[in-house]
């Protein structure tokens, strides 16, 4: 059962989504999309996939991070250039239901327009049989 999660940053900011796991699961894999709109030079955009209510960016060590994407531009010259980058992250998370994970984006550079999606692909549970053999 896929979960997405969707965001969008606008000039320098941060942004956030959230979503609530729906059931037991393991998380089998997240796919990171990540689309901008920003100057040619000198543009950093970054997206995090996390239980942690704030980023972990700037952090090590972090337990609270699942994945993360980052893409930059850096060319010396002027004007605006749209970019983007995707990638499928494998892993087996187990999750339980009602458990928070949250979408984290965040710019820098200045007119910088940023749309960020997760989608997190997990399989059921299956809880022990109650019957007796």
């Amino acid at each position: 059962m896929p979960m997405k999660l969707y965001a969008t940053a606008l000039n320098s900011t941060d942004a956030a989504a959230a979503i609530d796991v729906r059931e037991d699961l393991t998380i089998e894999g997240i796919f990171l999309n990540l689309t901008a709109a920003a100057p040619i030079d000198n543009a950093t955009i970054k997206m995090e996939v996390s239980f942690g209510s704030t980023s972990a960016f700037t952090s090590n060590d972090t337990t609270a991070s699942l994945a993360s994407l980052a893409i930059a531009t850096e060319a010396g010259a002027a004007g605006t250039a749209q970019f983007g980058q995707a990638v499928f992250i494998p892993m087996a998370e187990k999750v339980q239901a009602g458990e928070r994970i949250y979408l984290h984006i965040n710019t820098s550079g200045g007119a910088t327009t940023v749309q960020a999606t997760a989608y997190i692909y997990g399989g059921g549970s299956a809880r022990p049989s109650t019957r007796r053999r």
